[in-house]
């Protein structure tokens, strides 16, 4: 391994207080004594990548060529695997996974792997439009045996909603009770949440006082935090 490498690239800026959530998760989770002992980061924070959704649903410019030109600045710095914390854009995971010289560490493979070892059997997707429309959770990952439920009709359109709000930065503890209150009425108290969008990963301290939620974004720091110990390892020797 070449000593001047980074860790992982992080292409973010889907949204900005998304990533910013990842990176400290990152932190967090990392057992380092020192400054040298924290990964080697690149964060790429482009708020120029069309809005994923609006693609989708609604025929607006597509996500992918501004995701790959980042992948190729981050081949240019020299990183050793790259993530996205967006749940949407992982509708292209297929492209991904062949970029040259640069692992694809993939979020919502990480997430399904995750919810396949747990007791339960059914989880009820909360993320964006877009992501449910492209049925980006709905992949075979170890022999699958899990059930993924999706919103419907006006509650998923007052999920969406309220994805934008945390977008537009407005009160979470307010967007987290209201949602509180939706999922309430539509789902069983002892119902297993994804939070299948790294905006509503945001809200997890609040959610998770009420429901058993799993964060994507969560997932994707301890992923990170995973491969930046085996890359390091290999780095030694």
């Amino acid at each position: 391994m070449e000593k001047d490498r980074f860790a992982t690239g992080i292409i973010g800026g889907m949204g900005s207080e998304a990533t910013k959530h990842l990176f400290e998760q990152i932190i967090e989770k990392t057992k380092a004594k020192s400054d040298a002992e924290h990964i080697p980061l690149c964060i790429l924070n482009d708020t120029r990548i069309p809005d994923r959704t609006a693609h989708i649903v609604h025929g607006g410019p597509s996500p992918l060529k501004r995701i790959r030109e980042n992948i190729a600045t981050l081949q240019k710095i020299g990183v050793a695997s790259f993530a996205i914390p967006c749940n949407t854009a992982h509708m292209y995971s297929d492209r991904f996974r062949d970029v040259k010289r640069m692992r694809f560490i993939d979020m919502v493979d990480a997430t399904l792997v995750r919810l396949n070892a747990s007791v339960k059997n059914t989880f009820v997707l909360l993320a964006t439009k877009g992501t449910l429309q492209e049925d980006v959770y709905k992949r075979d990952v170890l022999h699958w045996e899990k059930n993924i439920l999706y919103p419907e009709g006006a509650l998923q359109e007052r999920i969406n909603e309220m994805i934008y709000a945390v977008k537009a930065n407005k009160d979470k503890l307010e967007i987290a009770q209201n949602l509180v209150a939706l999922l309430r009425e539509n789902f069983q108290r002892n119902t297993t949440y994804i939070l299948g969008c790294t905006e509503l990963s945001l809200l997890k301290k609040q959610l998770e006082k009420d429901f058993d939620c799993v964060s994507s974004l969560e997932i994707l720091a301890e992923e990170i935090v995973s491969f930046h110990e085996t890359w390091r390892k290999e780095e030694d020797t």
